[in-house]
């Protein structure tokens, strides 16, 4: 079916996370997941991945404020927080800390597992891995988000897939770029 230029299509979306745009009339669908950090007990970001339009202004003060709250929350805390108008779910693995913020409708113990998953992927992918592997193989950590993750919501719950994806990903880099790459 095709359309005319004058002929209209409205796209209908869920209630849960249905958000209007002030400017206009357009309706988004928030993500399940807005944003994904990883830093060390320093407050040092490894690793940013944002799931939601956001000006880096804006990004570069909830970044400073959300890693100042959960570092100085006490270890034996739970690790849910609720700030503003989303759930930061979080963990720390060794010196890494580990912060999903979710929508404040979805399931706390579902993120905590998606973030444990993450990092079992990372493990077997690197082989234990620690902070220096986030430092000097930042890409291979977003490509494994990427499996993981799509568009905010959930993708892949089977580490095996994930992990082959990105070694399928690193063989075709290296198939052409050939003595350039680096070795996995």
């Amino acid at each position: 079916m095709f359309l005319n230029s004058n002929q209209k299509v409205e796209i209908l979306f869920p209630q849960k996370n249905e958000f209007t745009c002030q400017h206009s009339n357009c309706h988004f669908l928030l993500p399940m997941i807005q944003f994904v950090l990883m830093f060390n007990k320093l407050g040092k970001v490894r690793i940013a991945k944002w799931y939601s339009s956001i000006q880096q202004k804006e990004r570069q003060s909830i970044i400073k404020e959300v890693t100042r709250l959960v570092l100085r929350r006490d270890s034996q805390c739970c690790h849910f927080v609720e700030w503003k108008d989303i759930k930061l779910v979080y963990t720390r693995y060794a010196s890494l800390y580990f912060l999903f913020a979710a929508d404040q409708s979805d399931n706390e113990i579902f993120v905590l597992d998606t973030i444990h998953f993450f990092v079992e992927a990372m493990d077997q992918f690197f082989g234990d891995a620690c902070e220096i592997d986030v430092i000097y193989n930042f890409y291979y950590v977003y490509m494994l988000l990427d499996e993981i993750i799509l568009g905010g919501e959930v993708f892949e719950t089977n580490t095996k897939n994930a992990i082959d994806s990105i070694v399928n990903q690193h063989h075709f880099i290296e198939d052409t770029e050939g003595e350039n790459s680096c070795e996995l």
